[in-house]
């Protein structure tokens, strides 16, 4: 650290500890200065050690600056004086505190004025300007800039008019104008390119590579930003560089490179945060929260934009508030809550309009007229629309009046609304807006579909469909990929519908090839780029990623504390995570938990797996795959309507409204009463074991009529791999009864998220051999029997490794499960609701989170989770499948056993021994659960005690286990 030394005697006077006394003891400031006065050069020395400070420590510059100022007004050194004054001005605009600012600058300039300096008097007022236009006092700020100019430029002081020709810029910046602002950029480049003033040419680059962003003009923009950067990062400048970092942030959102936005602004928030630059921080957390925004991310998003409203407001920032309110609404008005939204859109249109910002209005009118069009009022709408789009078009906002100018299309009659819909396609396609192109193109499909003409309609929905894609393609986390599918659903559905209708060989191919590409993409890629964020850290990461590491592994670290200390996973108490009325402690938890989840999110931006962008398997591929008397049975849901591929080395047929999504919904219900009665029997008076089954079963012939009787003469087979869709994914098509029998009597089952992933190729570096079994046992409440059930299953597999009481600890799991060619877990399960990805498995120490398999190679042919619930999960856009099982297939396993509810521990003791001893017979997987299943049904003849398990998996499904003798068999019975 620098040091001042005194003229008496040598000793080092420390900047900051000066500083800090000046601050924080006031009644000794005559002292202090005194103490001042020693110091060679004195006044000079103490602005110059203010200015070295400023950026880093801010509050000590500012405090410096008031000593030096008061040293040189005592020793009549006016210039001094002024530079002082001007130092504290920077330091308190850098905290927001612009009104202070403003005064302090005057009085700067007043000083020099007096001293007869006049370049210096005009200089020392450039930051008056800025700070104007922050505060929204723009029309002020540019009459003074004009007087300041001229005065300026009567001068000579070029070097200073460019510094003025910047601000001057962007107050034009603010008010949306943006060639007038690229207009001052673009003196003032040249005459820092003059002077060769570096620094100062690299921050000019980045203002103007943010006026060119608005104005469609991307690639030039990003030229802008590298070349910025670039200059920053070689002159170790982190705070300039996250600045650009902060810009490039806006350029990812504008070209829907939304991952990287997130990315780029959670970075330049780390930077504004560490050295306490408020309100870098609040823009950072805006132009996040619109990433977070366009990612369908709306409890981020909001949160965001609360923290920085919160900023702005204390700091009087109107502009930037105002924007903050325009994206709360936007976020509100996204999930249709229209009163809390048109709130918020009242504050910014007010704020807006204080600063006569026309623009920005404009924005406020957009998304009004979506609202009322909401209401039913599309007159009014349609008034507000054609508004917003003559301002975007006189600006030269091509991308905004295309989207004003669909809102206005949309209001209109289908014939009369698609000239305007041609013109917004082609605008979106020009400016690379993806998801505007899609909605276009949409509703020209749809338009041309009511019109009668259904090739256009097709041409168009295909290209609604490319044009999804193209945007989905840039966003390689999963978490936001499916957040951003989550209202985009029909564009795929509304080309399988007119596909389907048509009805042709064709047709039924790209139909099928259709619903593969919108079907657990992120699934089948996460098994081919698994993140490993808690392994060793990589010599080549960076210090930033370093420290994030470390931050992730700490959470984790408490989130296994805070489990331990309040049994938060248990099932009782995992649902008061979500209740609104929960506990402090469990408000604690639930931060915890959501700081975990943020940490897990900044380190995958930071190494995002690559998008493979696999090719689904055509029909003919999936054709050749399957085994003789074997089907691919593949549901799809089309609007409200289900439809069935059944897929046969043979041939291929589609059946058309199989049921409806309401009948299916109102069947599962029942299902799940029923299967809650038969958990609650045994505290239920007067309700008999024949009564239980009668209920059950006559709501599983309902699901047989609906889904599978329809298709019995397409399956004329012994085994059916099952690709559900949506809400059937939760239930037992094994246990459906035909009136005579269940459907485990006609067929064997193995289910699959999709074709693609059930085609999937086992990975690389699995077992090739018989490896010893991993067997892992926690007792409880209500599994009293799970001792038992590891040792039969310990005499049955030879030379297992068994982890059973206090030896059953997640890290002996993690030390010992690598590489193991089954892995059988008896223990308890819980399935979150509220977060499937911090669903667990209870381990004696610790819970093993379903997040956590995403870093762990297990490889192994069969795991199976003898547990309750395990295989339920969420079932979001793109039919991904959120739970415990997503987790063990990306973690390595060909296979999952897993059971959809809470099945009695008895029946599951004895089903699980005979699974693995048809396993030992040479079945296959799906065989041996089958066999087993029919077995454990002769002593519990109810489904719910039998029909828990269901097998997921890709086809290598036949176990390698070495066939063993009867007489070896024999010595391990259920």
């Amino acid at each position: 650290m620098r040091k001042l030394s005194s003229v008496t005697d040598g000793a080092p006077l420390d900047y900051k500890l000066l500083a800090a006394r000046w601050r924080d003891t006031p009644t000794e400031r005559d002292t202090l200065l005194a103490e001042a006065g020693r110091i060679e050069n004195g006044a000079g020395a103490l602005v110059e050690a203010g200015r070295a400070l400023l950026s880093a420590d801010p509050d000590a510059a500012c405090a410096l600056a008031e000593i030096g100022g008061a040293l040189a007004a005592h020793r009549g050194e006016p210039e001094i004086e002024s530079a002082a004054h001007r130092l504290a001005a920077q330091a308190m605009r850098i905290g927001g505190r612009h009104e202070e600012a403003i005064t302090s600058f005057q009085a700067a300039a007043a000083i020099a004025r007096r001293a007869a300096n006049h370049v210096l008097a005009a200089e020392v007022q450039i930051g008056i300007v800025d700070s104007m236009g922050i505060l929204g006092r723009i029309d002020e700020a540019i009459l003074f800039a004009h007087a300041l100019e001229t005065a300026l430029d009567g001068l000579g002081a070029t070097e200073q008019l460019a510094k003025l020709l910047v601000n001057v810029g962007g107050l034009y910046f603010r008010r949306d104008a943006y060639l007038e602002a690229l207009d001052c950029y673009r003196q003032a480049e040249e005459i820092f390119t003059a002077k060769g003033d570096r620094p100062a040419l690299a921050r000019v680059k980045t203002n103007s590579a943010n006026a060119l962003l608005y104005l469609d003009r991307i690639g030039d923009a990003m030229t802008q930003y590298e070349e910025a950067r670039a200059y920053f990062e070689s002159q170790g400048m982190a705070l300039e560089a996250a600045v650009v970092d902060s810009n490039l942030g806006y350029w990812y959102t504008v070209s829907a490179k939304y991952v990287h936005a997130v990315d780029s602004f959670t970075r330049s928030l780390a930077v504004f945060q560490h050295y306490d630059r408020p309100q870098d921080t609040a823009l950072a957390q805006l132009g996040r929260a619109e990433a977070f925004r366009s990612l369908n991310l709306f409890e981020e998003s909001l949160s965001d934009y609360s923290r920085a409203i919160v900023l702005l407001e204390s700091r009087g920032l109107n502009f930037d508030l105002a924007r903050a309110h325009f994206g709360r609404a936007s976020a509100l008005a996204a999930q249709e809550h229209n009163d809390a939204a048109s709130e918020s859109l009242d504050h910014a249109d007010a704020l807006f309009r204080d600063q006569n910002n026309t623009v920005r209005r404009a924005f406020v009118d957009l998304l009004r007229a979506t609202l009322l069009t909401r209401k039913g009022a599309t007159a009014e709408a349609m008034i507000v629309a054609r508004r917003a789009a003559r301002v975007f078009s006189r600006r030269k906002l091509a991308g905004w009046a295309a989207e004003a100018r669909l809102v206005l299309a949309l209001g209109l009659p289908d014939l009369d609304s698609l000239p305007g819909l041609r013109t917004v396609a082609r605008t979106a396609r020009r400016l690379n807006r993806g998801w505007l192109e899609c909605r276009a193109e949409q509703a020209m499909g749809r338009a041309h579909l009511r019109l009668g003409d259904r090739n256009r309609a097709r041409a168009h929905m295909r290209r609604s469909v490319a044009a999804l894609e193209s945007s989905t393609a840039l966003i390689s986390l999963e978490e936001m990929y499916v957040s951003f599918l989550r209202d985009k659903i029909s564009v795929h559905e509304d080309l399988i519908a007119i596909l389907l209708e048509d009805g042709g060989a064709g047709d039924l191919e790209e139909a099928f090839l259709l619903i593969e590409r919108s079907r657990s993409r992120a699934l089948l890629e996460r098994v081919h780029a698994t993140i490993d964020e808690r392994g060793p850290v990589s010599s080549a990461a960076t210090e930033y990623e370093r420290v994030l590491i470390g931050r992730l592994a700490d959470l984790r670290a408490r989130l296994a504390r805070a489990y331990g200390a309040t049994d938060a996973l248990d099932e009782a108490n995992a649902r008061r995570l979500a209740d609104p009325t929960r506990t402090s402690d469990a408000r604690a938890l639930a931060d915890l938990e959501r700081r975990y989840r943020d940490a897990l999110r900044e380190v995958e931006l930071c190494s995002a797996p690559r998008r493979f962008r696999m090719s689904p398997p055509r029909l003919q591929a999936v054709q050749a795959a399957l085994m003789d008397g074997e089907v691919l049975l593949e549901y799809q849901f089309v609007g409200q309507s289900l439809v069935a591929f059944v897929i046969r080395r043979d041939g291929v047929c589609v059946r058309r409204y199989l049921a409806r999504r309401d009948q299916i919904v109102s069947a599962a219900r029942r299902l799940r009463y029923h299967l809650d009665r038969a958990s609650a029997a045994a505290y239920m008076i007067g309700i008999t074991a024949d009564m239980l089954q009668t209920g059950i079963d006559g709501v599983l012939a309902l699901l047989y009529d609906l889904l599978l009787r329809p298709l019995e003469a397409d399956l004329s087979c012994e085994r059916i791999v099952l690709a559900p869709h949506d809400l059937l994914h939760g239930l037992p098509f094994h246990a459906f009864h035909d009136g005579r029998s269940y459907a485990l009597d006609r067929w064997e089952f193995v289910v699959a998220p999709s074709a693609s992933v059930w085609m999937e190729a086992p990975r690389p570096g699995g077992p090739a051999e018989w490896k010893p079994a991993l067997l892992v046992g926690v007792s409880g409440e209500g599994l009293e029997h799970v001792a038992a059930e590891i040792e039969s299953l310990a005499d049955l597999l030879p030379d297992s490794t068994r982890l059973v009481g206090d030896a059953a600890t997640l890290d002996a799991f993690r030390a010992e499960a690598s590489g193991r060619q089954l892995i059988h877990l008896a223990m308890h399960a819980n399935y979150r609701t509220d977060n499937p990805l911090f669903s667990g498995l209870r381990f004696r120490d610790d819970w093993l989170l379903a997040r956590d398999l995403y870093s762990m190679t297990l490889n192994c042919e069969l795991a199976t989770l003898s547990a309750c619930r395990t295989a339920e999960a969420r079932i979001d856009a793109g039919d991904e499948i959120f739970g415990l099982v997503r987790g063990f297939l990306i973690s390595g396993c060909q296979a999952v056993a897993a059971s959809l509810w809470p099945a009695d521990d008895v029946a599951t003791a004895h089903l699980m021994v005979r699974f693995y001893q048809e396993l030992w017979k040479g079945q296959s997987l799906a065989a041996a659960l089958r066999i087993a299943q029919r077995e454990t049904r002769e002593g519990y003849p109810n489904p719910y005690h039998w029909g828990a398990f269901i097998l997921v998996g890709n086809r290598v499904t036949r176990s390698s286990l070495p066939v063993r003798s009867a007489d070896q068999l024999s010595r391990a019975g259920p």
